[in-house]
């Protein structure tokens, strides 16, 4: 970068086109600058700018290695919740099932009375063997005549996996203490 008879250095530099800066120092006769003189000033505006992409790179690094963190946790959780919500939809079940078989024991006592009033035996007959077959059936939908224990546990559909997986990171975002099944 020196001096060549009739021509005048010029130094040029460009940022990106994210952070995008230029600057450039010309040679002056007239005033006596020469590009050498702003070497320092281009040197600093250099560093500042690595300066400047290196803190930008290690804030992405941070914010991919927490996000990384929080997916980990999330998994870990998965199989907890994915537990309580198959216990909670059989619980479910069986309140609708017990419900049922309650309404048609309730059901099944009217028609009974109904039966002890019917005076033709061929009739009665008939309708004595519904009814026993109707509390079979009752007996083997009614949850409490079966055995009470927790229930096996199904592996997560990916839908359930994704839904509890969206979530969970979205919970550990807002809240980092989490929620234990």
């Amino acid at each position: 970068m020196g001096h060549h008879t009739g021509k005048r250095l010029k130094l040029c530099l460009y940022g990106d086109v994210f952070h995008g800066w230029e600057k450039q120092w010309d040679d002056s006769k007239t005033l006596k600058v020469r590009i050498e003189d702003h070497l320092a000033d281009a040197m600093e505006m250099i560093e500042n700018a690595v300066d400047r992409e290196e803190a930008r790179k290690a804030a992405e690094q941070r914010a991919f290695e927490e996000k990384n963190r929080r997916r980990e946790a999330a998994e870990q959780l998965i199989a907890g919740w994915h537990t309580e919500n198959v216990r909670a939809e059989v619980l479910d079940r069986q309140l609708a099932a017990w419900q049922h078989a309650t309404a048609l024991r309730q059901y099944l006592a009217a028609m009974s009375v109904r039966i002890d009033t019917l005076a033709d035996e061929p009739a009665r007959q008939a309708a004595t063997a519904w009814l026993h077959w109707c509390e079979r059936h009752v007996d083997s939908c009614d949850p409490l005549h079966r055995t009470l224990a927790m229930p096996a546990i199904r592996s997560a559909t990916w839908e359930e996996h994704s839904a509890l997986l969206r979530e969970i990171m979205a919970e550990l975002a807002a809240d980092p203490v989490r929620r234990e099944p």
